[in-house]
């Protein structure tokens, strides 16, 4: 890993941390804002530099400790004072059509999964309780606040808890791919492959890799593909060059997304036996997001289970990796044409470039929208537009 990379890493850990103290800080203000006064007013103003340097992602970790201390001060005079603010409950639930969110101090061990009702859940807690137990949804006032400050300490939790998880190769998505498809182990390394052709362009054939649920772009690859109009041969061609050519040496996947349905899926399989590999593979066709296996299996899963939001975001970044390489492409094939035009200076140049990307689109625009752009006149117009005619087609 380079210097840099270290020390992104590095920031984002202590934005993590900081972001974990903002949290608690905030809810220690919630406690000891019944005393008022100045210094919960300088508790305040602490907790506010704090916000928003974390907003704009730099660091505040002197005000962090300076709130930190004078937090705990606040709370040791609350304790041996006769003013006792309401304290959070025990448990603050906050109901949905179809949820129960329940953000307990110290959750008790619960099956892993449930489905009850809010009449259902009040007798379970009773029993638990040993009395009668109400629950109710404010709507406002400060236990309306204080379950809106509990929520967004869960949201915060859980954000942190995943990012570290992915660091650490345990994010939750990766054991439910194991889980989905039998994989014998949980997948660390991910490959997407996806087949892309812009304008009538070679056939270009993207890899995107993910390490522990993260993308690890520096080992994104792209390939200029030799075969024609077949989507299938392409792809067959695109997974066997992978494993057979420049690109053998890279570690073998756990896991192989396919970008496209069963006919896709098939002829990547038909790539991984001719180069002499048995690698687990599935595909995501576009639309439904339906994961479609060799065998022709259909597998439908909600658009909020991890497994298939990491795998919409490992397809997505493969597509968008071939993009890039078309792009890229077309610029500099449009930069090039323009270079030798009279009247094209480096400023028409860069307009040009940001504004059509390509030569297709700058030879489909009217004379009278080229005349009418910044710093372009007429007469520069129609010698573009001479020499756009003059040029072979892509």
């Amino acid at each position: 890993m380079c210097s840099s990379d270290l020390l992104e890493e590095k920031l984002e850990e202590a934005l993590l941390r900081q972001a974990q103290d903002l949290a608690h800080l905030e809810e220690a203000l919630e406690r000891v804002r019944p005393l008022g006064g100045p210094k919960v007013r300088r508790l305040e103003s602490l907790i506010q530099i704090v916000r928003e340097a974390h907003r704009e992602g730099t660091l505040a970790q002197g005000e962090v400790e300076r709130a930190r201390a004078l937090a705990l001060e606040l709370r040791k005079y609350l304790a041996s004072s006769a003013v006792q603010p309401a304290t959070l409950p025990e448990m603050v639930f906050e109901t949905q059509e179809e949820d129960v969110l329940v953000t307990v101090e110290e959750a008790p061990a619960l099956e892993e999964e449930l489905v009850i009702d809010l009449e259902s859940l009040a007798e379970l807690l009773k029993r638990r309780a040993g009395r009668k137990v109400e629950l109710r949804v404010p709507k406002k006032g400060e236990k309306a606040r204080l379950l809106e400050l509990a929520e967004r300490n869960a949201r915060l939790a859980l954000e942190t808890e995943l990012k570290l998880r992915e660091r650490r190769g345990e994010h939750p998505a990766l054991k439910a791919l194991q889980d989905l498809l039998g994989l014998p182990a949980r997948p660390w390394r991910l490959e997407g492959y996806d087949i892309s052709h812009l304008q009538g362009q070679a056939r270009v054939f993207s890899i995107a890799v993910f390490e522990g649920g993260r993308p690890k772009r520096q080992e994104y690859r792209r390939m200029r593909l030799k075969a024609g109009n077949d989507d299938y041969a392409a792809m067959e061609e695109g997974v066997f060059r992978r494993y057979t050519g420049s690109l053998k040496d890279l570690p073998l996947p756990d896991l192989l997304l396919i970008d496209g349905g069963v006919g896709q899926v098939r002829a990547a399989a038909r790539a991984l036996e001719r180069a002499g590999l048995r690698l687990p593979l599935v595909g995501l066709a576009k639309g439904e997001e339906v994961l479609v296996t060799p065998e022709g299996r259909e597998l439908r899963l909600p658009l909020t289970h991890p497994a298939l939001q990491l795998l919409i975001h490992l397809r997505d970044e493969a597509h968008q990796n071939g993009l890039r390489y078309h792009r890229k492409r077309r610029s500099e094939e449009l930069f090039r044409v323009l270079q030798g035009i009279p009247g094209i200076g480096e400023k028409r140049r860069r307009l040009l470039l940001e504004r059509y990307g390509g030569l297709r689109a700058l030879k489909e625009a009217p004379l009278e929208e080229l005349a009418r752009l910044p710093g372009m006149s007429l007469e520069a117009a129609r010698a573009l537009k001479a020499a756009l005619a003059e040029e072979e087609p892509a």
